[in-house]
């Protein structure tokens, strides 16, 4: 047995042909040691051979042959590694089929494993929002004995059941009590393999996947062949059905007039529900794939069509529900109704339609049954749910039959109608009237008559407004009671809610307020624009007996830097309600006084400690400041990699989403709770952190505050297509489009054109399936440029990419002719506008759009990255520098380059082209720079050079600057382009 050396590429397989519905194998599994392959066909030894890892994530009923077995079974036998993962409970639910049917389960079967059922638990298993049984995911622990660099945290998956092992195997996760193997490893022959009683989506590519695949690859050797191509077998076909495009996977292809049919037949049934409002798709993807719960954002939607009839009509009414209500207000949706509570709602109505009352029936019991097990429970009210972050929360469900039964099975249509189409439409009070208060005023007006003292006796926090329709005449006259009522009336933090409303009224408004509330909306008005003329009223409010009002005037003196008012707000806030005193502890902080039970963690009520920061760890970090039990606002992160040039990865933990509930904004928890994950052991785990954001978002400079700097600032590009667009071609280019054929010379042509850029995330393959058009420019029968688009419905395409060879001298005409190709192609597939979200910086895509007539305008959107430890970050990208030294004149140099900033600092110690990482601190003969991190983080990323700090006096260089080291630093550090995914 030869065994595969540590820095080796892993050659990884993925088995789409039994299941296609993993989608970690696209979100970036990809990258650094591991060489990614989607296999669409059934597994075969000529295939298998040239592998170190088969990846089969196995739920969907499909059918597993006798061969394959075989040659699974001799893959493992001669070395190879086998990750094998299926759902039982995913199963189970969607197929009446035996689990020994189960494609994992037969492919274990050789192996002396099994997936074990629900029903066969030693412990409690539970009810998920899925509907399935299994173990939740607080009962995973990891085990003893991981392969290097496995854990410490669990994943976080849904649901879980046991898995039988053979003698002598290694828990890689289990039950916390009752010890049942969840995941399990062990060898066979020359081969090893993991079993995981789970789907893989939410195992982490750096601390679950990456460790595992390597363990996995360790006993498989050298492998044939130099290149492993993106995909094998038979590439997701397209039917056209009664005007509807399916994009099938060849399994479950025959399949796509049954889901034709399912498609129009809940076209029909939304249309019922929503009238005009509803959307209907004209392209749907169908996969061989088991029920998900898919994110919001696919498109277009994913349908699961393996599973009985019934399952595939769940898939479909679900999967369309998501799509169609991203286009209606949903933060209103999920105020009451939290996040899939509609649509399960408006998926076992469908059920019913179609016939299975059945299924629907017995679904139902188990969401009613889920609400009366936590009525009781922390939690129930509905109001202070966090709507932000996906959740399922059965009392939601019970609330909206309780509507159905009560007012009619059309009710959440009627409530849908009455709402605005826009938010732009809104007339309610934005700050006094939280999205609870809204959803509760929406299924007044649907109802008939106030709902507001019904769904306050079911225990539910909400604020009536007045039951008058916006149209009517009345309605302007009555919200402006309600709020002169609340700025006078209520807890602080209520009260500032109002006079925030009221101050945003017009003056012909305001002066139709009662008297004693107008001189408050005028010292408010000024207060809150520093106008200090608003000062001597302020101090005469915070010494009023009403201690409410006293004390967000106070508040209001010293957020306008009068600090003689901290005293008295510091005296007044501890008696106040929960959330003023979050926003008092903020001010007083920023005045610096920092008071104790002012601050989330401090929190008491009646005795009792009611504020904490919750913290998770799974596949990604979760902070969460709660009051009373419940969520409040989030910082959700996730560890992956940075890739730099040529082929180098440096570790980076990505905030994907900051958010603060808008009633507990201007508290300091987003400052707070970003702090912690910061400080987290899972950010100290990596040298670097990125994130997306935009360059008006109050947070930039929260995020600045903690070393992320600015990577680009984006613009939007868009231009009017026509079929006839003119195509100039230069001389000696063929321009033609991309055809089947070439797609695997196209994706090795795109990724070797960014091999020297730098990207926050890896860049993934190029996928060029259906929906993908290109078009391809060839001199001398060789190709040297790409332009590239994606269009699937509707009138708008998006540009992806242009790349045209470095070294040809018309790199700019052949990428313009490149565009207008493409432009032909897209309009002729019915566009009628391109876009492009592009960087702003100079190079082929800016001058080719340029003269291909884009307008172009800033959009807001920046991404941001940077350096945790530069030392760290040096020594995992250590090769790229080496690799730069051999491609220039400076390979023979030796000395030390030390870079010291504010906070970091480390060195590159260089002799005859090896490259080694050293501190930072400098000795007399070495080149040493001197600079803010901000210009490190820029130079280290290729975003600026350090010529251009140097010249701009940002950058201090010793001992002496001249050509020589200026060359040295720049081969180093050269400016190298920047993009985000495929679309720039």
């Amino acid at each position: 047995m030869t065994v595969l050396p540590d820095d080796a590429q892993i050659r990884v397989l993925i088995d789409h042909h039994h299941d296609s519905g993993w989608a970690q194998a696209r979100r970036g599994l990809g990258g650094g040691p591991l060489q990614v392959t989607i296999c669409r066909e059934t597994l075969k030894w000529g295939i298998l051979k040239r592998y170190h890892v088969l990846v089969a994530d196995a739920t969907a009923p499909a059918t597993v042959t006798a061969n394959e077995l075989k040659m699974v079974k001799r893959f493992v036998s001669e070395g190879g590694g086998l990750l094998l993962a299926g759902s039982l409970p995913a199963f189970e639910f969607i197929s009446d089929a035996p689990a020994d049917e189960m494609p994992a389960n037969r492919l274990a079967e050789p192996f002396g494993l099994r997936f074990l059922s629900p029903s066969e638990c030693a412990g409690e298993p539970r009810i998920d929002r899925n509907f399935q049984r299994g173990y939740r995911g607080e009962d995973v622990v990891v085990g003893d004995d991981l392969p290097d660099g496995f854990g410490p945290q669990p994943p976080g998956a849904d649901t879980w059941a046991p898995v039988r092992a053979p003698h002598g195997s290694r828990t890689l996760l289990g039950h916390r009590e009752t010890g049942e193997p969840l995941a399990t490893m062990c060898e066979h022959g020359d081969g090893r393999i993991c079993a995981v009683a789970t789907p893989l989506e939410h195992f982490n590519l750096l601390w679950h996947a990456k460790p595992l695949l390597r363990w996995l690859a360790a006993g498989a050797g050298d492998r044939p062949g130099r290149d492993i191509p993106a995909e094998v077998g038979v590439p997701p076909t397209v039917r056209k059905v009664r005007g509807l495009r399916l994009i099938c996977d060849e399994p479950v292809a025959e399949r796509a007039d049954e889901v034709a049919r399912l498609v129009r037949a809940f076209d029909e049934f939304m249309e019922d529900i929503f009238g005009d409002r509803w959307e209907a798709p004209e392209v749907v993807q169908v996969l061989q794939a088991v029920v998900r719960a898919d994110p919001w954002w696919n498109d277009p939607p994913r349908i699961s069509a393996a599973g009985s009839d019934w399952a595939v009509a769940w898939s479909v009414a679900f999967a369309l529900a998501m799509h169609g209500v991203q286009n209606l207000d949903e933060q209103v949706i999920v105020a009451l109704l939290p996040e899939y509570t509609a649509l399960r709602h408006l998926a076992l109505r469908f059920l019913e339609r179609l016939g299975f009352e059945e299924r629907a029936r017995r679904l139902r019991e188990i969401a009613l049954q889920q609400a009366e097990e936590a009525a009781d429970g922390p939690g129930g009210d509905l109001a202070r749910v966090y709507w932000a972050t996906l959740k399922w929360h059965p009392k939601g469900m019970w609330l909206l039959e309780q509507l159905a039964d009560r007012y009619g099975k059309d009710f959440l249509g009627r409530m849908l109608a009455k709402m605005p189409r826009s938010r732009d439409q809104e007339r309610l009070p934005s700050h006094f009237a939280s999205h609870a208060d809204r959803a509760a005023y929406y299924m007044s007006l649907a109802a008939g008559e106030d709902l507001f003292p019904w769904l306050q006796e079911l225990g539910i926090t909400l604020h009536p407004l007045p039951i008058v329709a916006p149209d009517d005449e009345s309605f302007d006259e009555a919200m402006r009671a309600a709020l002169a009522e609340g700025a006078t009336s209520g807890p602080p933090s209520r009260r500032l809610e109002a006079l925030t409303d009221l101050a945003a009224l017009d003056d012909d408004a305001r002066a139709k307020l009662p008297d004693d509330v107008r001189p408050l909306v005028d010292v408010y008005r000024r207060s809150s624009a520093s106008d200090q003329r608003a000062a001597a009223d302020l101090r005469r409010l915070a010494d009023d007996e009403d201690e409410a009002q006293a004390a967000w005037a106070a508040l209001q003196l010293l957020s306008s830097g009068h600090e003689e008012a901290a005293d008295r707000l510091a005296e007044l806030a501890p008696r106040q309600d929960l959330r003023f005193r979050l926003m008092a502890g903020h001010v007083l902080r920023k005045a610096g006084r920092d008071v104790a039970e002012l601050s989330v963690q401090g929190l008491v009520e009646d005795g009792a400690a009611v504020g904490e920061l919750e913290v998770k760890l799974t596949d990604y970090l979760a902070i969460h400041p709660k009051v009373a039990g419940y969520e409040v606002a989030n910082v959700i992160c996730e560890s992956g990699l940075a890739a730099f040039p040529h082929g180098n990865f440096a570790t980076r933990l990505y905030v994907d989403w900051v958010h603060t509930s808008p009633q507990w904004r201007r508290s300091g928890l987003s400052r707070l709770a970003f702090g912690a994950a910061m400080a987290h052991k899972e950010a100290q785990r990596c040298s670097s952190f990125a994130l997306s954001t935009g360059t008006r978002n109050t947070a930039h400079a929260l995020y600045r505050d903690f070393g992320f700097v600015d990577m680009d600032r984006r613009e939007s590009a868009s231009k009017r297509l026509c079929v006839g667009t003119p195509c100039p071609q230069p001389d000696g280019v063929v321009l033609r489009p991309m055809e089947a054929d070439d797609r695997p010379e196209v994706r090795r042509f795109l990724l070797d054109y960014h091999a020297n850029a730098f990207t926050i995330s890896p860049l993934p393959v190029p996928e060029l399936g259906e929906g993908q058009w290109a078009a391809l420019a060839e001199r001398q029968g060789k190709l040297i440029g790409v332009a590239l688009g994606r269009h699937v419905s509707g009138d708008e395409a998006r540009l992806l990419d242009v790349a045209v060879n470095r070294d040809a001298d018309d790199r700019t005409e052949v990428g313009t002719a490149l565009l207008s190709r493409l432009h032909r192609l897209l309009a002729g597939h019915g566009a009628r506008t391109v876009k492009a979200s592009i960087c702003s910086q100079p190079g082929l895509l800016i001058d080719a759009l340029c003269r291909a007539g884009y307008s172009r305008r800033p959009s807001g959107g920046v991404n941001m990255f940077g350096i945790r430890d530069l030392r760290r970050l040096f020594e995992e990208i250590r090769p790229l520098y080496e690799h730069r030294l051999a491609d220039g004149d400076q390979r023979g140099w030796a000395g030390r380059v030390i870079i010291i900033g504010e906070r970091l600092q480390a060195g590159l110690e260089i002799d005859e082209g090896a490259v080694h990482v050293v501190g930072g601190e400098p000795a007399a003969a070495d080149i040493v720079l001197r600079t803010s991190d901000e210009v490190i983080t820029r130079s280290v990323t290729g975003r600026e050079t350090p010529l251009e700090g140097y010249l701009q006096r940002r950058t201090e260089v010793q001992p002496q600057t001249n050509s020589a080291v200026v060359k040295l630093l720049e081969t180093l550090f050269p400016q190298v382009p920047f993009i985000v995914r495929w679309g720039w």
